[in-house]
């Protein structure tokens, strides 16, 4: 866990894979590896990730060997889940939002963690198969471009651009929950524009 040791990673306690703070998401609430809470807890660990401290979350493996060549070398856990899951650790230089990643078919195939997520940390058992997540490269968190996030983002999501009739430009995802609603307007009027 030692490249989580500096003062401005965050972390929580966790059952399971739950945090188990209310507030966990306040900054005021985190933790740090020196903090009593986490030295003295007796269950899994969570690293909080922020709009610029992101975890690529990849559920299946196979995704992440598909794609590893994108990353420098950087902090990376296998998890314990079925599929050996993959936490690639990185800072980005701007700051970004969570994605849920897809499959061409749609399927859910991970996320990109940002602000006010967390992911189980090394060390920690996965509360379903028992399997310990094991750290796969021991390397500092090395920061990625921009042009990174938006390789995944292009790829493995189905976002779709909007425009009103003044040609202001909205985005939309096929995930309702991420769509923002900015203002009520005239939807007949509304283009929508393929990639």
């Amino acid at each position: 866990m030692k490249q989580l040791q500096d003062k401005k990673r965050e972390l929580t306690i966790l059952n399971g894979k739950r945090p188990i703070p209310m507030d966990w998401t306040n900054p005021d609430k985190t933790f740090n590896s020196e903090s009593p809470e986490v030295k003295n807890h007796n269950g899994n660990g969570g690293y909080v990730t922020r709009a610029n401290k992101v975890v690529f979350d990849f559920d299946d493996r196979a995704v992440y060997e598909e794609e590893k060549n994108k990353f420098p070398e950087t902090y990376t856990v296998q998890t314990g889940g079925e599929k050996n899951g993959v936490h690639v650790y990185v800072d980005t230089e701007e700051p970004v939002e969570k994605i849920v990643l897809q499959d061409e078919a749609g399927n859910h195939i991970g996320e990109i963690q940002a602000d006010g997520q967390q992911v189980v940390i090394e060390g920690s058992i996965h509360p379903k198969t028992g399997k310990r997540y094991e750290v796969l490269i021991d390397a500092p968190i090395a920061t990625i471009l921009t042009e990174v996030y938006d390789y995944f983002k292009k790829k493995y999501t189905k976002e779709k651009i909007v425009r009103d009739v003044n040609w202001n430009n909205y985005q939309t995802s096929s995930i309702g929950s991420q769509i923002r609603i900015e203002s009520l307007f005239d939807m007949g009027k509304l283009k929508l524009l393929s990639n």
